[in-house]
């Protein structure tokens, strides 16, 4: 514990200039593992790595073999034209020894952008061709119906929410997100943004602390297991 403290007091400490962005545990624009309805600029490419632990796994549900392994989270998210948003990503747990590991792909859609008055409204699909994969690799699939909205607190700080909807709209034997899912964001300085979501199933907490084209998400899901990520932002114009 002494050892985070250490980490954010030494984060902290060195942030200098430039706003952050937010990518979800598996790479998408989002919260935790909850999506928002903004999306990523076009032009712009999001490296990332993160780790779940065994008691939260995304593989959970798939048998006593596979739950309470860590797992390994490799990630790419591409801004594509203006309203289109690409991710794609491998999922590894501890005693995985064949192939890559669990591949998961994701696009999503802006259907309306935000104003003063309106919400962003998004669209997303994840994994939508996995009725056509096997048992273990039905983990991760969802659609849904996201909207997002900004509000603006004090000078420097700002307020998120998101409120979306995800069905099984795909045939999958476990999905990543199903009925209803709300979340909050509150950012500070365009440095440092407190989280909270509930993701269909359970509630997540975080932090996710920004330093120019760097992103580190220090996240407490469920009962309080910790998970991190950390992502890397190229902007090509």
């Amino acid at each position: 514990m002494k050892g985070w403290i250490f980490f954010l007091a030494g984060f902290l400490g060195v942030m200098m200039t430039g706003p952050g962005f937010a990518q979800s545990l598996l790479g998408y624009q989002g919260v935790i593992k909850v999506p928002s309805a903004f999306t990523t600029p076009d032009g712009r490419i999001v490296l990332g790595y993160g780790q779940v632990p065994g008691s939260t796994s995304l593989f959970k549900r798939l048998g006593s073999n596979v739950n309470h392994q860590k797992n390994e989270i490799y990630f790419v998210n591409i801004g594509f034209l203006p309203f289109i948003e690409i991710s794609g990503g491998i999922v590894r747990y501890d005693f995985h020894t064949m192939g890559v590991g669990d591949r998961t792909f994701a696009i999503r859609c802006l259907l309306l952008k935000e104003s003063k008055y309106y919400p962003q409204l998004t669209i997303g699909v994840h994994d939508p061709f996995s009725a056509y994969a096997t048992r273990m690799s039905q983990n991760l699939t969802t659609s849904y119906l996201v909207t997002s909205k900004t509000m603006q607190l004090f000078k420097y700080s700002q307020l998120y929410l998101h409120l979306g909807y995800s069905n099984d709209l795909f045939e999958a034997d476990q999905y990543l997100l199903l009925g209803w899912f709300y979340a909050t964001e509150l950012r500070i300085y365009d440095y440092v943004t407190f989280l909270a979501e509930y993701d269909t199933e359970m509630y997540n907490y975080g932090i996710r602390l920004h330093y120019r084209t760097l992103s580190v998400l220090l996240t407490w899901l469920d009962e309080g297991q910790s998970s991190w990520q950390v992502a890397y932002q190229i902007k090509l114009q």
